[in-house]
């Protein structure tokens, strides 16, 4: 043998011992890797592996999931080719999965290879998978997913892409892309780090469609988890939006009508959530068996599985039509709840709502509505959420029986009585409305802001509301700079707290779970526990008229307080008769004696101008009730032991009217007399004229004046041609110069004429004059 041929021998030998070595060595990582199985993922799911078949350069192995209950399913069936320093692999779903999906999915596989490369020296790791399948249309779809490991941190991204899926006639799915990260948390243990997915268009039906019908266009899922090495806790950010979410329900008439939801946008951030706690696991469970109960248990999961709880709805737009026209839209809104769930005896609640736009557009255009520029913010700080939560199996109850038991009841009013005694919250709230229209009613920039708490049984609040405008067309009002404060005090709060129970939320359960007889009491209680006190109640306004001409100032002013002793009968007249304090009432004299042309006017054609005036000076004389003082008219009302009004008692001001009544009663008497004694004397005048007047007659005739004489011979001589006229007249006025009686005679014949009325007068006026002529 050549020396030539000896080293190449020997040279091969030795390439023979290396790959041996080599494959000895690739098949040991193999073992070892494959000794490392089961995998986990978020303790939900377990990776398993079974070698069928072993060779030297080959292996057979099937991979299986096991949930949580402990059911596994075979999805991949792998043959494992080990080169030295190299190993490949060629897979396919098992016919198990295959049949499952199948069935399950509504669809044909037809084809699926998964391609794998393995590098046992650098831990290299990357696989494809590309399937092919017929959906429920027969239209062809095609899922790829490209698997990576990555050797230096030993985590492992995932990618897929699925060109479409129908899974039915009214569901369906278009051009999705999903990507994932596992972390490595431990040898054997994966935890899911983030997961995206994206469509281009999502159609679901939901209860098989009978009720809603959901589409979604360019939406987008994202989870973020942040792990706690040091515990046992991670953090969850999750993230939804959707260009346009659309939703149909049987009420709109298929697509006729669909409500159009544009810019959707979800965000829930929870933070120390157990780390058993997987809310994927929770949302199947609730899909398997939808009831009330789970979904729920599943939302009161989300909320307060965790330490703290921050999440966020907002949209730009909502529109919701009917009979095909617009009728409800909504723009710019966004709804945010935020929970300290740290401690549940004494949680923080802190919730917001802001709509820039709100406007819903019936027929009837008295009846459309329209607000913008709404802020409203809630805080609750040290509130037993542990107390409203024990609540919800009730809540369940009610809606599941008719009749609850009387075990029931009586464990729903123990647990009110704890939900009483444990009341030591603090409330913050805010309220800003920039304008508010509802048919012709109008009002602006209005601010409503309070503080409350509960200490040692005593209730503290105080409240403030302003107001820019309020335009009332109708009346032809226009209030304008309301201002509004009451400060509050209650005490024995507990015990009004009872009845509170059955006030709020909470009346449902009352009128489900207590008799009427004992729901009746509870409130019968109210007048025997009610301890209330105010300091500085104010109320402030400028009262103008609509169309506005010119404000006036309105004031109220009140402090005072009301209980009711515990051994009194329960009634509400007891609570007035326990009223103790001052009230004083005071508005601008100008908004009864306005003198302005243009107020005037709209105060004559108003109702309620009218009532105003008609109410507070009738026949314009002001009321008892109300005083003047510098330019105002001011009523003060008072209680101790007894009412006053403007510094009088009631039974003050009831003798001064009736002795202003009886003095009023005197001068009508005084004027009807007066009016009776002339009548009388007219009468007597009509009387006595026509004897008066036949008396005069009669002396004329015998004695007749010298200058009647004169022009009786005149006018029997002859007359001048030119001027017979003048000379008649100058004998008639003669007459009556000679005959004083004559004249006067008329003369009360016409002032009796006006004492006594026209028409009687009048006739009997004529009579006199005829018997004088």
């Amino acid at each position: 043998m050549s020396k030539k041929r000896k080293v190449t021998l020997t040279f091969a030998a030795i390439l023979v011992a290396l790959g041996g070595g080599a494959q000895f060595y690739t098949n040991q990582q193999v073992d070892r890797v494959l000794q490392k199985f089961p995998y986990s993922l978020d303790n939900q799911l377990s990776l398993h592996v079974t070698e069928t078949g072993n060779h030297f350069f080959s292996r057979d192995l099937t991979f299986s999931l096991e949930n949580s209950e402990g059911k596994r399913t075979e999805v991949i069936s792998t043959k494992l080719t080990a080169l030295p320093f190299f190993i490949t692999a060629e897979s396919q779903l098992s016919e198990q999965l295959v049949r499952q999906l199948n069935k399950n999915l509504n669809i044909t596989l037809d084809k699926n290879t998964i391609n794998s490369k393995f590098s046992p020296v650098g831990d290299y790791l990357q696989s494809d998978l590309v399937a092919e399948f017929r959906d429920f249309t027969n239209k062809t779809q095609t899922l790829s997913v490209l698997f990576n490991f990555d050797p230096s941190s030993k985590n492992i991204k995932v990618k897929s892409t699925l060109s479409g899926f129908n899974y039915d006639k009214n569901s369906k799915l278009e051009q999705l892309q999903g990507h994932a990260q596992l972390q490595r948390v431990d040898d054997n243990e994966y935890a899911i780090r983030l997961l995206e997915l994206n469509a281009k268009q999502v159609e679901v039906d939901l209860l098989n469609g009978e009720n809603t019908k959901i589409q979604l266009k360019n939406a987008a899922y994202r989870l973020d988890v942040k792990p706690h090495p040091e515990t046992q806790q991670r953090d969850l950010l999750t993230q939804f939006n959707s260009e346009t979410f659309q939703i149909t329900d049987k009420a709109h008439k298929a697509e006729e009508n669909p409500t159009i939801v544009h810019g959707l946008s979800l965000n829930l951030e929870q933070q120390g959530v157990q780390s058993a706690v997987d809310f994927a696991s929770e949302f199947n469970a609730l899909n398997k068996q939808p009831s009330v109960k789970n979904a729920v248990n599943f939302v009161m999961g989300v909320l307060t599985h965790n330490d703290r709880f921050n999440g966020s709805l907002s949209v730009k737009s909502i529109d919701v039509p009917k009979d095909q026209q617009p009728y409800f839209s909504l723009k710019d809104t966004a709804l945010q709840l935020a929970l300290n769930n740290t401690d549940l005896a004494k949680s923080g609640i802190s919730l917001q709502l802001k709509a820039a736009d709100v406007k819903q557009t019936p027929a009837e255009p008295t009846k459309q509505w329209q607000l913008s520029g709404a802020d409203i913010r809630y805080q609750l700080d040290d509130y037993p959420l542990q107390n409203e939560f024990a609540f919800i199996p009730f809540y369940l109850e009610a809606l599941a029986t008719k009749t609850p038991s009387k075990e029931a009841s009586q464990a729903l009013s123990a647990l009110r009585d704890q939900w009483v005694k444990s009341m030591e919250d603090k409330a913050h709230w805010e309220m800003t409305l920039k304008a508010f229209r509802y048919g012709d009613i109008a009002l602006e920039a209005l601010a409503v802001n309070g503080d409350a708490k509960v200490e040692n049984q005593h209730y503290y609040g105080t409240s403030h509301l302003s107001l820019k405008t309020l335009a009332l067309p109708d009346l032809q009002v226009q209030l304008e700079g309301l201002q509004i404060n009451m400060p509050m005090v209650l005490n024995n709060y507990p015990q009004l707290a009872i009845t509170q129970f059955c006030m709020g939320m909470h009346s449902l359960l009352c009128t489900a779970y207590f008799p009427p007889e004992s729901y009746k009491k509870m409130f019968d209680d109210l007048w025997a526990t009610l301890d209330l006190s105010t300091e500085g109640t104010t109320v402030a306004l400028n009262l103008n008229t609509y169309p506005t001409t010119k404000a006036y100032p309105v004031n109220l002013a009140l402090k005072g307080a009301a209980s009711v002793p515990q051994e009194s009968k329960k009634s509400a007249g007891l609570f007035k008769q326990n009223l103790k304090g001052k009230m004083t009432f005071s508005f601008d004299k100008a908004l009864l004696d306005d003198t302005q042309e243009a107020a005037s006017k709209i105060k004559k054609d108003s109702m309620f101008w009218q009532s105003w005036q008609t109410e507070l000076k009738p026949e314009g004389k002001l009321i008892p009730l109300f005083t003047e003082q510098d330019g105002k008219y001011v009523m003060t009302l008072e209680k101790d032991k007894e009412w006053l009004v403007n510094g009088k008692t009631l039974e003050a001001i009831r003798q001064e009217r009736l002795a202003q009544a009886e003095a009023e009663r005197k001068a009508a008497a005084e004027q009807e007399a007066l009016e009776q004694e002339t009548l009388q004397k007219a009468e007597q005048h009509e009387t006595e004229t026509p004897a008066v007047l036949e008396a005069n007659d009669k002396a004329g005739m015998m004695n007749p004046p010298a200058v009647a004489k004169e022009a009786t011979k005149d006018a029997a001589a002859p007359q001048d041609s030119g001027k017979p006229e003048v000379k008649e007249h100058s004998t008639n006025e003669s007459a009556v110069q000679e005959n004083p009686v004559k004249e006067d005679v008329v003369q009360k014949s016409e002032s009796l004429e006006t004492h006594k009325g026209k028409d009687i007068n009048k006739e009997k006026a004529e009579k006199s004059t005829t018997i004088s002529h």
